[in-house]
């Protein structure tokens, strides 16, 4: 597993795009010679991303936490569904609102923490 926070930002600057994709692409490249085979992207969780399920850094990242749970911000369920390299981000058609904020505890927002796990297939 890879752990950074660096992958995870939305809406980040030009230049941290351009350096973020150099440091994931020499990353990929590590990974794979130690796996002994091709990875192509990180699928990275653990920082809510208010848009939604999206790629950053030409597809080589995936953000999915969407922020499911009722006690982060009760967004509507998406799904990162990879078939032989093939990617789609799986939305309902129609939003399931789960409500926002902790119930006892209304001003916590959206959590700091990130992740990033590394795509075995």
């Amino acid at each position: 597993a890879v752990w950074c926070r660096t992958w995870s930002e939305e809406l980040v600057s030009r230049q941290k795009r351009v350096i973020g994709c150099i440091e994931l692409r020499k990353v990929l490249q590590g990974v794979s010679a130690e796996v002994g085979r091709p990875v192509s992207r990180l699928v990275m969780g653990h920082t809510v991303q208010r848009q939604g399920i999206n790629p950053e850094y030409k597809g080589m990242a995936w953000r999915i936490d969407v922020g499911l749970s009722r006690g982060v911000a009760g967004a509507s369920p998406e799904a990162l569904e990879i078939v032989d390299g093939e990617v789609n981000v799986l939305r309902a058609e129609t939003p399931v609102l789960l409500g926002r904020g902790f119930p006892e505890r209304p001003d916590i927002d959206f959590p700091e923490a990130n992740a990033c796990s590394l795509i075995d297939h």
